[in-house]
């Protein structure tokens, strides 16, 4: 393996959103040795920053995929078309269905990276996405919130193993939920915690431990380092 992508909450970070002195140990093993270590989160980047020093990971993928860092700086950015991000605030603002929602305002103030919605009608929420079958809207599972991009984590992590010369054969990828099945699937190796949802353990190839227990590390311990 040549690239480890790990998803934050619920398979990086335990469940008081902090990092084991032990997994961080492990992961700068793994940088020691020349693996790229990648953050691949639903969080947007203020909210990474939160949970994690950015400094400790060779690069962060925020928002799903529609925001790519490398050293600091913004490398990639994927926004949602227009027409529709203008088309879907037009619907959710006020709806009785949506009981919370925020844009997420691309770089040039015009377009929209991201938009999600809180709600507990999920027969108004399978309406939506039938409505919107090019864009990518996933469920963050524990929240009932539905997060709408143009990209995938999987397209950030190709972008990202394409910058270094890395084959997605040579990518383990880790992750719990809806948003993570992309990647597990597109890596050459996908592992899901065993706290994951279902959906994630059938995409993935392994299971390994929980969060709450370093699973993540360990697994990384006993078939990479």
């Amino acid at each position: 393996m040549r690239m480890i992508a790990t998803d934050l909450d619920g398979t990086l970070l335990r469940r008081d959103k902090t990092l084991s002195d032990y997994t961080a140990q492990v992961l700068r093993q793994c940088q020691a040795q020349g693996i790229k270590v990648v953050v691949a989160t639903g969080r947007g980047i203020r909210g990474a920053n939160e949970v994690i020093d950015p400094a400790d990971f060779d690069a962060l993928s925020v928002c799903n995929g529609a925001l790519v860092y490398i050293d600091g700086k913004l490398v990639h950015e994927c926004n949602l078309p227009l027409e529709d991000s203008r088309a879907i605030l037009r619907e959710i603002e006020g709806h009785p269905a949506v009981l919370a929602m925020r844009e997420y305002p691309a770089s040039d103030e015009l377009h929209t990276t991201r938009i999600w919605f809180e709600t507990q009608d999920h027969d108004y929420a399978a309406d939506f996405m039938r409505r919107y079958p090019h864009l990518h809207i996933k469920l963050f599972s524990d929240v009932s919130v539905y997060d709408i991009t143009n990209t995938t984590k999987a397209d950030a992590i190709e972008l990202l193993a394409a910058h270094w010369g890395i084959a997605m054969a040579d990518v383990v990828a880790f992750g719990d939920d809806f948003n993570d099945i992309d990647m597990l699937r597109a890596c050459g190796i996908g592992v899901a915690v065993a706290n994951a949802i279902d959906e994630a353990k059938t995409a993935a190839d392994h299971i390994c431990a929980s969060n709450e227990e370093d699973g993540v590390a360990r697994w990384i311990v006993e078939n990479v380092l």
